[in-house]
């Protein structure tokens, strides 16, 4: 049974549907701009976004000598990235600015090498980087970007093949630089995929950010991924960084959740194995299955809950993996159509909708596996509802005072395996409740109204469609 207080009020809703990559995608060939202006998206995360808009945002790319004089705007090529920060500006997102460089899958490492970078050169590098987007510099912009995280998974040997004590030493001489020079913004590092402590033990990674705090170099926020088989984990590590952050002295330091998307994971001899360790295997047979598992209504679960679970986890900002037509963890297929995941998003975002946010109100929730948020705006009453269960019946309450109308259901829609985001008949039970019926893994919207002369329908929610901006040219293309 699941029961909505719309009387009793909870923590207000926060903005913490932010992405990676993305709102072009096959260097400029798709445009999803709309879609994301539509879902109020509040950052994108500048990370891999060569695989979206070639030569983009990367160091080596922006500046490809690094031996040259980085004082003289000649040294530096930023028009393309320009082009795609225009985009994600857009949209209305907030940047998020990876100082840094994408993975690099090919046997020969060619730019995560500490050895490519002199500590000073770098530091100046960025600091005209951030310049030239803050300040003007070199033909730039007044953008205000406020985050600058320096790198990407140095944990992971395929973006970092240096040592802690190394990586140390160029996120000192940057974080210093950069607060020197513009006290205002906030830079941090650096998208840990490995956790940093285990009970009282610190990683090496943990030891170097302790150095941080016990030598006063700048941090604003510290980084991780997180990729899920279940949305609990994300309160569960969410918990165990703040913890990890205070015991080391860093309480002011922000948690973020720079990378998280679905991970399923399959049955394979006598372990469970991930899309990861598949392609690691050359298993392609089962990452395949793996993938297609990523994609599906489960994977609309598991983007809901986990959206809702940020809700109330002790993390300050997130993003999602990634939203643009990746076959892995897109919110696009490879048309360019939403999917399953990009549908839960959508249903996600109408939380968001209103230029006056909606109130969020208190939810008791006992189905198992199954998670829900409810928020009122007026006489609108609206709950979401995820669940990884096989087999979900869930019937829900509302609850109110006796001297208020009463709450009348008006709409359901659902993402499962046969519905894409489709109403669904109204079915009671008795007391008043509404039964909400699930054949497996999907999300559930509910909308109620205040009972009233106000006919069904007239509520302003308008159905999904392709955005504005999403029609096709005279030659065919978007």
């Amino acid at each position: 049974m699941i029961i909505i207080h719309p009387e009793k009020m909870a923590a207000p809703l926060r903005a913490l549907h932010g992405v990676n990559r993305g709102p072009v995608d096959r260097n400029w060939y798709f445009d999803l701009r709309p879609w994301l202006h539509r879902w109020k998206v509040p950052t994108i995360r500048t990370h891999d976004c060569i695989y979206n808009a070639y030569d983009t945002v990367d160091l080596h790319y922006i500046f490809p000598d690094a031996e040259a004089d980085p004082s003289l705007p000649e040294n530096y090529r930023f028009d393309l990235t320009d082009d795609l920060l225009k985009a994600m500006r857009d949209t209305g997102a907030e940047i998020y600015f990876r100082l840094g460089e994408t993975i690099e899958h090919q046997p020969r490492m060619m730019w995560n090498r500490p050895e490519r970078w002199m500590p000073g050169t770098l530091a100046q590098v960025c600091v005209h980087i951030m310049r030239h987007y803050n300040e003007g510099w070199a033909d730039g912009y007044h953008w205000n970007i406020r985050y600058w995280e320096f790198w990407n998974e140095p944990d992971s040997p395929k973006n970092w093949t240096g040592t802690p004590e190394q990586f140390f030493t160029l996120y000192s001489a940057v974080a210093r630089a950069i607060k020197t020079h513009s006290p205002h913004v906030k830079v941090g590092t650096a998208g840990f995929s490995s956790r940093l402590c285990v009970g009282d033990r610190l990683s090496p990674w943990g030891e170097m950010l302790k150095r941080c705090a016990t030598e006063g170099v700048p941090l604003d926020f510290v980084s991780w991924h997180k990729y899920l088989e279940h949305w609990e984990e994300i309160t569960e590590r969410g918990q165990e960084v703040r913890s990890f952050l205070d015991r080391i002295g860093l309480p002011h330091v922000e948690n973020h959740l720079g990378e998280w998307s679905y991970r399923p994971l399959l049955e394979a001899g006598d372990r469970r194995i991930s899309v990861f360790q598949a392609r690691n295997l050359k298993r392609y047979d089962l990452m395949k299955i793996l993938g297609e598992r990523q994609k599906g209504h489960q994977a609309a679960a598991l983007v809901f809950g986990a959206l809702v679970a940020l809700q109330d986890a002790p993390i300050d900002l997130a993003q999602y993996y990634c939203a643009d037509t990746s076959s892995l963890f897109g919110l696009f297929d490879s048309f360019g159509v939403l999917g399953k995941r990009g549908m839960a998003f959508e249903a996600f975002a109408e939380f968001f909708r209103s230029e006056a946010r909606m109130k969020r109100v208190a939810v008791e929730c006992s189905c198992s596996d199954t998670i829900a948020i409810a928020a009122t705006e007026g006489d609108r009453l609206l709950m979401g509802l995820a669940s990884i269960g096989n087999q979900v019946t869930v019937s829900v309450k509302v609850l109110a005072h006796m001297d208020r109308a009463m709450w009348v259901p008006v709409r359901i829609r659902l993402i499962d395996e046969r519905h894409d985001l489709s109403e669904i008949p109204l079915s009671t039970a008795g007391e008043g409740a509404l039964v909400l019926p699930l054949t497996g893994a999907g999300v559930l919207l509910v909308e109620w109204m205040l009972k009233s002369d106000r006919a069904p329908g007239t509520n302003g929610i308008k159905p999904l469609r392709e955005p504005v901006g999403m029609s096709a040219s005279s030659d065919g293309d978007w």
